[in-house]
């Protein structure tokens, strides 16, 4: 990931959009994020990664930079 951007992980289900958090990275583009949900992560289909404002956004504004489906 490019270095000096906020990024946004977001965990889906069809149209649902949860945001749990946002990180930074280091120099080598590497970074971590500890959250947590209200909701079960077995709940959710997908995870996304989105370049977002520093403090975040409601729903994504940024393109996805990194999908992962979740399996149970």
């Amino acid at each position: 990931l490019t270095v000096g951007k906020t990024y946004q992980l977001w965990l889906t289900r069809g149209e649902t959009r949860i945001g749990v958090g946002t990180f930074v990275v280091d120099e080598n583009g590497q970074g971590a994020l500890l959250f947590s949900s209200e909701e079960p992560i077995d709940e959710f289909t997908w995870a996304r990664i989105t370049d977002e404002p520093e403090n975040g956004s409601p729903q994504p504004t940024g393109p996805i930079v990194v999908i992962g489906k979740l399996s149970t």
